[in-house]
């Protein structure tokens, strides 16, 4: 994949092709590499779920994380970013961190605090 990508970058960087569709932070990196020969156009016009990988051997970092993202919900923080940012829990927020590890070390340190925060903030 990464050789595709380079390869659309520098059809529009020959003027083979006029323009490439990426991901905004990999064009935004690629503008600044290329001393900005190039010019990052437009802005969002579609939005994709991802996620964190995390080796599933290190399950106290995996489940550091499904905490700390779950701290940024129920304390608000993640609210105000999604709100500083022009989006909204309906369309663009998850409700909570989960981690698909199964066994009960992960399931004792990895439940958020309130499982009602979800219902509350998409009403």
């Amino acid at each position: 994949m990464v050789n595709e990508y380079l390869d659309a970058v520098n059809l529009v960087r020959n003027s083979t092709a006029d323009v490439a569709i990426a991901g905004e932070i990999m064009l935004a990196a690629t503008v600044r590499q290329f001393n900005n020969q190039l010019k990052l156009v437009g802005g969002i016009f579609n939005s994709t779920i991802v996620g964190i990988v995390c080796n599933k051997n290190k399950v106290n970092l995996c489940c550091a994380l499904v905490n700390a993202i779950n701290f940024l919900i129920n304390e608000g923080i993640y609210k105000d970013l999604l709100q500083r940012y022009s989006f909204n829990y309906t369309n663009n927020a998850i409700c909570s961190s989960r981690i698909n590890l199964q066994g009960s070390t992960c399931a004792s340190m990895c439940i958020p605090r309130n499982k009602q925060l979800c219902m509350k903030n998409l009403n």
